[in-house]
């Protein structure tokens, strides 16, 4: 213990631009390096490239920041992504050509009828006078998605189950390092080179809140700890981080989101796989891994436990009136009271530009802010018609992947996997953008659970090492050796 707190005070002391940059360089640099060269062993990592982007600052790549204008065209990084994951997709067809055939589930069918929403919507707006650029620009984060559905589609299914598998784990092993850092950060290290989003004091300590540095593949590693318990010490430690990193969020929000990820968990274990004792010992497992967790947060600052403690009593005692509540609900009511009584309450104003939103919304103090809730912003530009298809996806999504969660075992892993991503993005999103805000990234989580409810894996044979597989109909030791 007492090594442990010379080596925090040891680098407590250093200097904070040192650390700082070293980091802004080495991390990058890893990660290109990572992702390269498990590329050789299968161009599925190559994909690992649009899903560092999205990482940004968590990352240390300023993407916040990145703006540029091209023939009057506002470029920003969905763009970028969504230019990479195309050129990609085009190699990949000629590097696969070989693959089944693309089958239409219900959420296919709902993001096909999300497409052709956003054609009305683009319809209709310019026939209100706007510019196609304009109205484009507007529409990126409701088409995004769409796009990068059916685009993930296609290519995932041209590589095999183990394959698309090590491409998850390798996101999720690079969101636990990124999170360990994101920790440091909280705690008191000049981790990152940029300003934190706020600041949480609690007696005589203060604590870096900030949402950008704190990974956005964070809640696939959580979902992918809880649906593959082991006894290995990588999986414990990985759980504790991720945990902690929950944590020291400081956001009720995302800190809800994994106790209920954590307690889908916890039911399915304790009632659907293996024996009693193996039931005991995964629900058990899940419970210590989260509590070392947060023990090693109060060893290092018990002020942390108390901030967190802190923002909880607020909530707590100021009940559905919480400052955090009424600026999501009370907003979603006068948009709609506004856009009942001007006759758009079916598909909202259309892809305007915020300089052009009629004056009706954009005078009340109902108007989007998109980092408040998803729900808002798509109810204000999309309607009634728009939150139905959108909430439609992530409902049907969350029940397909439990249905699949109780097929065979090694279908049913990767199934509640998705299943717990699901539902933590059906939390997070009425207290922030963790769904639409995702872009072209989010449709790889829907092209998954396509994939494996219809079993469309490829069938080109690459030895991928140490990876679960969600196509097998069994769960032997050569296959998750370690599994609880």
């Amino acid at each position: 213990m007492d090594s442990l707190w010379v080596a925090w005070a040891w680098a407590g002391q250093l200097p904070a631009n040192v650390v700082a940059r070293t980091l802004s360089i080495a991390v990058p640099l890893f990660l290109v390096v990572y992702f390269g060269v498990r590329a050789r062993q299968s161009p599925i990592f190559l994909l690992g490239v649009p899903a560092v982007l999205l990482m940004g600052r968590s990352a240390f790549i300023d993407t916040y920041a990145w703006s540029a204008t091209l023939f009057s065209w506002t470029i920003d990084v969905g763009d970028v992504m969504l230019v990479g994951l195309v050129i990609l997709w085009l190699y990949v067809r000629e590097a696969r050509p070989r693959h089944k055939p693309m089958l239409l589930g219900v959420e296919s069918l709902v993001f096909i009828a999300l497409a052709m929403l956003c054609c009305i919507e683009v319809a209709s707006t310019l026939a209100g006078g706007s510019e196609l650029p304009s109205i484009l620009r507007a529409a990126r984060r409701f088409i995004y998605p769409t796009i990068g559905y059916f685009i993930w589609y296609d290519m995932l299914r041209r590589f095999t189950s183990r394959e698309v598998m090590a491409l998850l784990e390798s996101l999720v092993a690079v969101a636990i390092g990124l999170t360990l850092l994101y920790c440091a950060q909280a705690l008191g290290l000049a981790v990152y080179p940029y300003t934190a989003y706020v600041t949480v004091t609690a007696g005589r300590s203060t604590f870096a809140r900030d949402f950008l540095t704190f990974s956005p593949f964070a809640g696939l590693a959580l979902a992918y700890l809880l649906s593959h318990p082991e006894a290995r010490w990588r999986w414990v430690a990985g759980m504790a981080i991720t945990s902690a990193g929950f944590m020291l969020t400081f956001t009720r929000s995302w800190i809800a989101a994994a106790l209920v990820a954590t307690s889908i968990s916890a039911v399915y274990f304790s009632t659907r796989f293996g024996g009693g004792r193996r039931r005991a010992a995964a629900v058990i497992g899940i419970g210590l891994s989260a509590a070392v967790g947060l023990a090693g947060v109060y060893v290092i600052s018990s002020d942390s436990v108390q901030a967190i403690g802190t923002r909880f009593a607020e909530a707590r005692s100021a009940g559905l009136a919480a400052p955090n509540l009424k600026a999501r609900s009370q907003p979603a009511q006068e948009i709609a009271k506004a856009l009942s009584r001007n006759g758009a309450i079916l598909i909202g104003v259309g892809f305007v530009p915020y300089g052009t939103v009629p004056g009706y919304l954009r005078a009340s103090t109902a108007f989007v802010n998109w980092g408040d809730s998803t729900w808002n912003g798509v109810l204000a530009y999309t309607g009634a018609a728009g939150t139905a298809l959108f909430g439609c996806v992530l409902l049907a999504c969350l029940v397909l992947g439990l249905k699949l969660a109780r097929t065979e075992a090694g279908r049913a892993r990767f199934g509640l996997m998705l299943a717990l991503v699901f539902a933590q993005m059906i939390v997070v999103s009425f207290f922030s953008d963790n769904y639409l805000g995702l872009g072209v990234m989010s449709g790889m989580f829907f092209a998954c659970l396509t994939v494996a409810r219809y079993s469309l894996w490829g069938e080109t044979a690459v030895p991928v090492r140490g990876t679960v597989d969600p196509g097998a109909r069994d769960l032997g030791p050569a296959q998750h050796r370690g599994a609880l």
